[in-house]
């Protein structure tokens, strides 16, 4: 048989066995691998979940690591064309947290140019996500640029983030979060009240509120800012992307991991806001209530442990607990070991200098806020930390140095209760 699809011997022409290859591949070998891959995605995200509820962040550095280098065919081909920036604005975030912010400036840089610079081809596909991964990145360079003390650049950057949201009506924490860094406090509330209950943003907003009426002294307004019911993994999913996540083994097991880790963080960060209004008051006792209720579930980040510990000391150096009071200085000292974060470390100082201000242990308290100076990087917390020094002299006896440091925070324009306070001290000298 001799025809145009086979030849004498009855075998296929090899031009229509390469054809009719193509065709199976296409028609039955393409499709599983490609749902085969999307399906890695979500088994990923979990993963990812996973390692950041342990606290392995080792593991989780090694997940980002790994990620960047998949073979699978179809993941690939997403990350680097249809979603270009979006793994690296996940690690430039994870590397903030971490207290690297050079190497998380240089991912967000990344992440930033690798989306704008999608090709024109694919502009039409995953145009969502490739908008969001942008608005994302220009948040993260935001928040890290400012936590760099950089902060026009970081404004510019902001800028630029709210000229993309601003048909969107979405709010930047990372822009108020750097106001109350600069001491400007009223800024920082209008543009945290700004936020509404369903933004994914409400949580981190209502935190900056309470942290501004805290400084300024109007504690009612702190308390009020955090009465509201921390948020679930709702708010991180439209409804139509939850219902697709929801009917496939893989998405419910991500929805389940990412529940997890939000309940590891935003209840308890809500019970420490709290606990720290109610230390600026010296109401220890509905201080430990608080933080008694955080202790239930709060997860191994950093940021959280440090700060659940140093309202913890302050509060049992309150009551004059001095045994206890250490036993949770000791545990932040231990933490900023393993995170020799600066803001941590700021924090550290800072928090024993305060408990030790409450167990009159003025030499020690006057170490640790000179340790916590050295620290400094923002102007409220200089502003914070030359208010206590400031006190310490006074409880040591040392009138000139007292007065030095309550003539330097009067002078700042920062509107807090201790500018107010150390102009209060300054005028019943005169």
């Amino acid at each position: 048989m001799n025809t145009p699809y086979y030849n004498q011997w009855g075998v296929m022409h090899p031009y229509l066995q390469l054809l009719a290859a193509i065709f199976l591949l296409a028609v039955f070998i393409l499709p599983s691998w490609y749902i085969a891959d999307m399906r890695s995605i979500l088994r990923s995200g979990r993963r990812k979940q996973e390692l950041s509820i342990a606290g392995d962040w080792k593991g989780l550095e090694d997940y980002f690591e790994k990620e960047a280098r998949t073979r699978r065919p179809f993941v690939w081909f997403r990350r680097k064309y249809l979603i270009p920036g979006h793994l690296e604005t996940l690690y430039a975030l994870f590397l903030y947290q971490q207290g690297r912010f050079e190497e998380a400036l240089a991912k967000a840089e990344q992440a930033i140019e690798r989306n704008k610079s999608k090709l024109w081809i694919f502009r039409s596909f995953d145009a969502k996500a490739t908008f969001t991964t942008l608005r994302g990145a220009l948040k993260a360079r935001t928040l890290i640029l400012g936590g760099l003390g950089r902060y026009d650049e970081a404004r510019a950057a902001a800028a630029e983030y709210q000229k993309l949201a601003g048909s969107s009506g979405r709010t930047d924490s990372s822009l108020a979060l750097l106001e109350y860094y600069c001491g400007r406090l009223d800024e920082a509330i209008t543009l945290a009240q700004a936020a509404r209950p369903e933004d994914s943003e409400f949580d981190a907003m209502r935190g900056v509120v309470s942290l501004c009426y805290t400084m300024k002294g109007d504690f009612e307004q702190a308390l009020q800012a955090l009465s509201y019911a921390p948020a679930d993994v709702v708010k991180f999913y439209t409804p139509a992307g939850l219902q697709a996540l929801s009917q496939s083994p893989e998405g419910a097991e991500l929805l389940e991991a990412k529940r997890q880790k939000l309940a590891s963080v935003f209840p308890p960060a809500r019970f420490i806001n709290l606990a720290r209004v109610y230390v600026a008051m010296e109401d220890f006792e509905k201080a430990d209530q608080a933080l008694d209720q955080a202790e239930k579930s709060v997860g191994p980040q950093p940021g959280l442990q440090v700060s659940y510990c140093r309202y913890r000391a302050c509060s049992f150096a309150g009551q004059g607990k001095a045994k206890e009071a250490e036993l949770y200085l000791d545990r932040m000292r231990a933490f900023v070991k393993t995170f020799p974060k600066r803001s941590l470390l700021w924090e550290t100082h800072f928090g024993a200098g305060r408990a030790y201000l409450y167990l009159h242990r003025i030499n020690d308290a006057l170490a640790e806020l000179d340790a916590a100076q050295k620290c400094v990087l923002h102007p409220v917390e200089k502003h914070g930390t030359n208010y206590y020094i400031a006190k310490a002299h006074e409880a040591a006896g040392n009138q000139s140095e007292a007065i030095k440091y309550y003539e330097l925070v009067a002078a700042d324009p920062i509107p807090s209760r201790m500018r107010q306070q150390a102009a209060e001290v300054l005028a019943a000298r005169k």
